[in-house]
């Protein structure tokens, strides 16, 4: 040990050499971090000089006596070494204890060709990916620990992200493997490369010697996978492993760049770990993992086991309350274990306290909380991918649906942006920028989601995605275009064999008119026309015979039937007038959907039908669909129909005007209701004298049907109704007019 008064030191010191003045610059003149050189100066007599106060912070060094211990070193140090002085080991043991102090000397700088750390292009915030650690223990508790201790302390960084598992998920589905692949070195490795912004990878072990266990790091570039920087640390016993970890925590963190007084700050932080449980922290792991792969009753069982271990294992109490809430369970269910979560909630990191807090109170559906908590996470970790993922919904929810989705788009796109591989994510944040018509925004997700797509993908997304070439030139009037990139994929049906894609691009026919040839997609494709379709065009036609037969229908067998389908068919039969078999509708969709609860828009229809109109009218006002913006087609069309008999033609006029704004995203599904919302506001605009206005409506529907089926409902309809608004005052709201009127119409048609 070396201090001031060493009369060797002042000769070497004579001429006022430079001198390193802290840890910091020993360890950047040797290019290791601080902890090594902190061990080598105790272990290895690395020439270090103290202040008179000897404190340990205040230290000095020069360049010449370092140079010349460097090459002087020849021997493996003898800190493993001197850890098992006065034991009695075998001959085996003492082989083994050596080759490892050899590997340990190789680690802690005995190569001195060994690229520096200071090469790796890390800065503040960027991502490093954790590896699955080589578990030479031969102790089942070590499988997939050490790493995940590892990556919780990490989470509590300022500076360093974490690679949740769900990106990790995303770069294996593009290489082809199951989401549970172990994650080892080599396959970590073509993570960082597939996903293309891990800017470092972290590698490990752990090995026994005695009652020792070594916890060993690597940190590799993953660009050419060179190990930029090798640390390891000591655990005397199962008890000490995770205080291990948190040391190791600290090496990595300093290592990649990170201020010391930062890791400092949240070492003080963390004066109790999580939970002391090894067994309890592999399994909650465990559960982490299946729970990103969605299997929640996995995760539930894998979490109940945990908190078992750990009764006072607050985050896995949280995570358990997820899984079965998840489920959609009953409230009772998984609210005791949120509540005990919250209790415990006091003895754990800052971090995962507002985690607790958000998750407990988004459960309770107190949401004004739930986004406060959530929120204050996010200022500390602006990276967390859960809270960013959930605050979501919160905002939706709490917005409603006529600025919920303007609201949340700020975290749809960062939580994009957190897992830049993900197909469904691309697709969802492109879906709601086009649902606001910020179409330029838009397009930068949808070509990411375009190239990651497979037949593994959220199919209605895929169909979105798939599709967007066509809705794209639809949207600006090419309509030619539209028509040959639904050719194209047309030809990929034989191939594909998937119902739902099949029916998208029967409706992207429909959109352009072409129902012959949407009806064609779904005989060809289908097991069998679905009914609704088929009472879905006998109602646009007014073909009361055919609205009986298809809409009366039990889908007994049917694939693809939704609580929204039966609604709308329901809907359907009330409006043409088929009051009775509306009701049993109703009747058989509550006991088949007994938690969609009993719909305002299906009893409005029953009401309307029946002459209730002021009921009707109440009860569309309440439903979901009119509080949307702009509002539901169907919604502003059954009012204009309630409204116009009794001459409110303005207020009929408004909601029709407020459902023409949906265009945008009513291709291809909701089409046929924007039609029905245009064809209806062109008349009543002529029905006020407001010729131009309807003939623009009229123009831009015959623009939109130019390559249409000329006995399409829309021409008809137009045709029809530009002769009887002009000859009559008679406002022509012709499909609630009852089973009457629409066999007269269907006469006529004929």
């Amino acid at each position: 040990m070396y201090n001031m008064s060493s009369s060797s030191g002042s000769e070497n010191r004579a001429g006022g050499e430079e001198r390193l003045e802290s840890w910091k610059e020993v360890a950047s003149y040797l290019g290791k971090t601080v902890r090594t050189v902190q061990r080598w100066e105790k272990h290895e007599g690395l020439p270090v000089h103290r202040h008179q106060h000897d404190k340990r912070g205040t230290i000095i060094a020069y360049p010449a006596e370092l140079d010349r211990w460097l090459n002087n070193r020849s021997e493996a140090p003898a800190s493993l070494l001197s850890r098992f002085e006065g034991r009695t080991l075998g001959a085996a043991a003492v082989g083994g204890l050596v080759a490892l102090t050899v590997v340990g000397w190789l680690i802690l700088g005995g190569a001195s060709d060994a690229p520096s750390a200071r090469s790796l292009p890390f800065e503040e915030r960027d991502w490093v990916l954790i590896a699955t650690f080589e578990n030479r223990t031969g102790e089942e508790i070590f499988d997939g620990t050490a790493e995940a201790a590892l990556a919780r302390e990490l989470a509590n960084s300022s500076f360093v992200n974490v690679v949740p598992r769900p990106r990790i998920e995303d770069a294996l589905q593009l290489m082809r493997k199951p989401p549970e692949t172990r994650v080892d070195a080599a396959i970590g490795r073509e993570v960082c490369l597939r996903d293309g912004g891990i800017r470092a990878l972290v590698t490990g072990r752990v090995e026994k010697l005695g009652s020792v266990y070594v916890l060993s790091a690597e940190l590799v570039y993953p660009g050419d996978g060179v190990v930029v920087a090798s640390m390891s640390e000591e655990a005397a016993g199962h008890e000490a492993v995770l205080k291990a970890v948190r040391r190791l925590s600290s090496q990595v963190r300093e290592t990649l760049g990170e201020e010391l007084t930062g890791i400092q700050r949240s070492a003080e932080d963390l004066l109790q770990v999580t939970t002391p449980s090894l067994r309890a922290l592999q399994l909650y792991t465990q559960a982490d993992a299946v729970i990103a792969g969605l299997n929640d009753p996995a995760a539930e069982e894998l979490l109940r086991q945990a908190v078992v271990e750990d009764p006072e294992f607050a985050s896995a109490w949280i995570h358990l309350a997820w899984a079965i809430a998840n489920q959609r369970r009953p409230r009772e269910d998984y609210m005791p274990p949120a509540e005990r979560a919250m209790e415990l909630a006091g003895g754990v990191t800052e971090r995962e306290r507002y985690f607790i807090r958000g998750s407990y109170f988004h459960l309770a559906e107190e949401l004004p909380n739930a986004k406060a908590s959530y929120e204050a996470l996010l200022r500390l970790d602006p990276d967390h991918y859960w809270a960013v993922h959930n605050i979501v919904a919160v905002v939706r929810k709490i917005e409603g649906p006529s600025t919920g989705f303007s609201a949340a788009l700020p975290f749809y796109i960062r939580r994009t942006e957190l897992r830049p591989q993900s197909f469904s994510l691309n697709a969802s944040t492109a879906q709601t920028l086009v649902r606001l018509d910020r179409l330029s925004e838009a397009q930068p997700f949808l070509e990411r989601a375009l190239a990651l797509v497979s037949e593994k993908a959220h199919p209605r997304l895929a169909a979105f995605v798939r599709l967007w070439p066509s809705h794209e030139a639809w949207l600006r009037g090419d309509l030619e275009a539209s028509e040959r990139e639904l050719d194209r994929q047309a030809r990929t049906l034989v191939s594909r064999d998937n119902d739902l894609f099949a029916h998208y691009v029967a409706l992207g026919y429909e959109a352009l008119g072409q129902e012959k040839k949407g009806l064609e997609i779904r005989r060809r494709h289908y097991r069998q026309v679905h009914p609704f379709y088929q009472g879905m065009y006998a109602f646009q036609r007014a073909d009361l015979a055919g609205v009986l037969e298809h809409l009366t229908h039990s889908y007994a067998g049917v694939g693809g039937v939704t609580p929204a389908i039966e609604r709308t068919g329901i809907s359907m039969l009330a409006q043409a007038g088929l009051v009775s078999e509306a009701r049993e509708g109703l009747a058989t969709y509550e006991a088949k959907f007994p938690k969609s609860g009993a719909w305002p828009d299906i009893r409005a229809a029953i009401a309307l039908a029946e002459g209730r109109t002021d009921e009707g009218v109440a009860l569309l006002q309440s439903s979901p669909r009119q509080k949307l913006s702009p509002p539901s087609t169907y919604a502003g069309t059954w009012l204009a129909d309630a409204w116009a008999p009794q001459d409110r033609l303005e207020e009929a006029l408004d909601v029709l005007e407020d459902a023409s704004r949906t265009r945008l995203f009513a291709y291809p599904t909701r089409l046929q209701g924007w039609f029905g919302v245009q064809v209806r506001l062109q008349g009543l605009y002529r029905l006020l004298g407001r010729e131009a206005e309807a003939r623009e409506v009229e123009d831009e529907l015959r623009r939109l049907l130019a390559r249409a089926d000329p006995d399409h409902w829309v021409l008809c309809e137009l045709d029809e109704l530009r002769d009887r608004c002009t000859a009559s005052t008679t406002p022509p709201w012709w499909r609630n007019s009852g089973p009457a009127e629409l066999a007269k119409l269907d006469e006529v048609g004929d």
